[in-house]
């Protein structure tokens, strides 16, 4: 009789361990808000399993641009762990964009150290209305022959976007080699360019859509209440201020450099060999430091001698002629002692 008893116990014990840990799977409702366009049919998933992507909506004068969930893209590959309503966002494209409002341009610092025949310029513009990307236009500039203006390389001029959008570019700007990161779609305000030292460009910016593009917006200074880019410097806008760096390469010649004028030659030199400058281009022809050095040591400027013989000049390697300024090309020059 006992034994039966147990049983009995054990049966209805183990009945309602088993009820116990077998819950009812969790489901949730995913709707779908097409915010003006076609209908889309709500999903019922279970507990952290993923909604089936829908088909996208369609709407009259707008492109679909995703949905979205407070505001935020929404991935299809995240688990399902609430109700959900998501939210259609649209491109409009019954009209062309508006242009960007401002266009800024500042060096990234040192940018130039990272590879030896290239600098990076940061490029920050304000959003425009209605707009699916940006384009990017970079023209190549040059001096005149006589040195007094600047002037255009003939058909340099290069406009990069997303041919998805508009055909007629020439390069979509994901991939193409001035591309250094960021992107030019239609919620970016920058990207930072790749541009090879010792020429001169200029750029500007323009907002495209289905229906076409807008105005072009050239690039300008900066105010001075408008906070730099951290590790930029700002790249001046206007005629003699194309965008430019240039690398400066000095054949010391067998001279020794000390580039604060601190040191005499019973001192180890700062440089013995070469010594290489980067410097901006700035509308004009202007003497770097070292392309004058002092002849006089501590006087607080760069210093260069060889030997007992004071330098006296440089003179372009390629080309034995004695410069004094730079231009915006990248130069290499010897220097000159005892003349």
């Amino acid at each position: 009789m006992k034994n039966k008893i147990f049983s009995l116990i054990c049966m209805i014990i183990s009945f309602i361990i088993i009820s116990c840990s077998t819950e009812e799977p969790v489901y949730h409702t995913v709707s779908f808000d097409s915010n003006g366009g076609s209908f889309v049919t709500a999903q019922t998933v279970e507990q952290g399993k993923k909604v089936k992507e829908p088909e996208e909506p369609v709407r009259d004068e707008y492109i679909f641009a995703g949905w979205f969930k407070d505001g935020e893209i929404f991935y299809f590959d995240t688990p399902i762990t609430e109700d959900l309503i998501l939210r259609a966002e649209w491109y409009y494209i019954g009209s062309v964009p508006t242009p960007p409002a401002k266009l800024y341009a500042y060096y990234v610092n040192n940018s130039e150290d990272v590879n030896k025949d290239y600098y990076n310029v940061m490029l920050v513009w304000e959003t425009s209305q209605y707009v699916i990307c940006y384009e990017i236009e970079l023209t190549e500039y040059q001096l005149s022959t006589d040195g007094s203006n600047v002037e255009e390389v003939a058909d340099s001029a290069k406009i990069y976007g997303l041919k998805a959008v508009n055909d007629t570019v020439d390069e979509d700007f994901a991939g193409a080699e001035i591309c250094y990161a960021g992107n030019v779609m239609s919620t970016s305000t920058c990207c930072t360019l790749k541009l090879p030292l010792g020429h001169l460009y200029d750029v500007r910016i323009r907002a495209a859509n289905y229906a076409g593009q807008s105005e072009w917006t050239n690039r300008t200074k900066p105010a001075s209440s408008i906070a730099i880019p951290a590790g930029t410097t700002v790249a001046y806008a206007g005629v003699t201020n194309r965008l430019n760096r240039l690398r400066i390469t000095y054949n010391l010649n067998g001279g020794s450099l000390w580039l604060d004028g601190s040191k005499y030659a019973t001192y180890e030199a700062d440089y013995t060999n070469t010594y290489i400058n980067y410097r901006t281009w700035a509308g004009g022809s202007i003497n770097p430091d070292l392309m004058k050095p002092s002849t006089t040591p501590f006087s607080g400027k760069p210093y260069l001698i060889k030997g007992a013989t004071r330098f006296s000049g440089w003179y372009e390697t390629s080309t034995g002629i004695i410069v004094t300024n730079y231009s915006y090309k990248n130069l290499l020059v010897t220097a000159l002692f005892g003349y």
